[in-house]
């Protein structure tokens, strides 16, 4: 891990704590079966989910990585899986979906929580201050967040629909997005024949 993850550990610890005595059963099922698969998926689910807060995110997989540090991988970068933008002005919704896309080869702890981040970011609900952090919501109909102006899966309907109108056009025009989609499908289609 490295100082920063170090230090939000340590900075939750106590929250960690907590959320261990009631966490969610079905990470804590697939982090008893060593399932490391089914534990990345919920936490990219989770990312998706508007509803997730940025402290809940980040202490689940502080939490994942406490019981099975395997789940994740050291972080790297490569020409496959870049390094974080700092300028948080540059973080847009093709940002997010372009280093999402990096944990399908570099599933770290560091890339996960710089997700958040992001996530986070783009909703509007800054992450707070570690030393001043509020309790973890773990009932979501009770605490909704405020989410992307549009839905993940409003803004890919929209743009599929708008693939299909004039497909050589729109990929010219938004070339992540278009990448994205593509990795998307063949995910898909990877895990149908599962």
């Amino acid at each position: 891990m490295s100082t920063n993850t170090h230090e939000l550990q340590q900075a939750y610890e106590q929250k960690i704590a907590e959320y261990a005595n009631n966490p969610d059963e079905r990470l804590v099922e697939a982090l008893n079966d060593g399932n490391s698969g089914m534990v990345q998926a919920l936490l990219r689910l989770d990312l998706q989910n508007p509803n997730v807060s940025f402290e809940e995110l980040v202490i689940k997989s502080l939490y994942a990585q406490q019981v099975n540090a395997d789940i994740f991988k050291q972080f790297e970068i490569s020409k496959l899986h870049k390094d974080f933008e700092i300028d948080e002005s540059l973080w847009d919704e093709d940002y997010f979906l372009t280093h999402k896309s990096y944990l399908t080869l570099n599933f770290s702890l560091e890339r996960i929580i710089h997700l958040a981040h992001v996530k986070h970011k783009l909703t509007g609900n800054q992450p707070k201050n570690t030393d001043q952090v509020e309790q973890v919501v773990v009932n979501q109909r009770e605490h909704q967040s405020k989410g992307f102006e549009k839905s993940f899966i409003e803004h890919t309907f929209e743009q599929i629909q708008n693939i299909g109108k004039n497909t050589g056009q729109w990929a010219k025009e938004n070339p992540k997005t278009a990448v994205c989609i593509v990795v998307g499908m063949a995910l898909l289609a990877l895990f149908a024949l599962w």
